[in-house]
């Protein structure tokens, strides 16, 4: 039997990816200023658009940390920035020699980003909800 968050998650993704897939929607860059806005306080799914593939779990702790959940199930502390009008995180725990980016979008009440660098390339579809991600407490060093 397959858990009902998962389906409903699911459900969610291709339910927005045909949504995007429609000609004539509207899609307007913001500013990572209102992206951060939107997300602190707030954990934030994102999906990849053309397969609708849950990518990794995000908690906007502050508007200059997060924590990072991925496919492997491990908390990963972000530093977050905001250059040049992109959102980019330098993970605390990973082997990173340059920060991972994004430029923010909001299509029709919806968030996406849009990767930079590192293989991305690939818009994802924002999902916010307000449950923690039971990571331990944020190192302070």
């Amino acid at each position: 039997m397959v858990p009902r968050q998962l389906v409903g998650d699911r459900l969610f993704a291709i339910v927005l990816a045909v949504l995007f897939g429609q000609p004539g929607t509207a899609q307007q860059r913001i500013a990572p200023e209102e992206f951060l806005a939107r997300v602190t306080g707030k954990t934030v799914s994102f999906y990849d658009r053309s397969r609708g593939n849950l990518v990794g779990v995000e908690q906007f702790l502050s508007p200059r940390l997060s924590v990072w959940r991925g496919r492997e199930n491990r908390c990963v502390y972000g530093e977050i920035t905001t250059p040049d009008g992109q959102v980019c995180f330098l993970y605390r725990d990973l082997d990173q020699t340059e920060p991972v980016c994004w430029v923010p979008y909001d299509t029709e009440g919806t968030l996406m980003v849009f990767g930079l660098g590192r293989g991305f390339g690939q818009s994802q579809l924002a999902r916010l909800n307000d449950q923690d991600l039971g990571c331990p407490e944020v190192p302070l060093s």
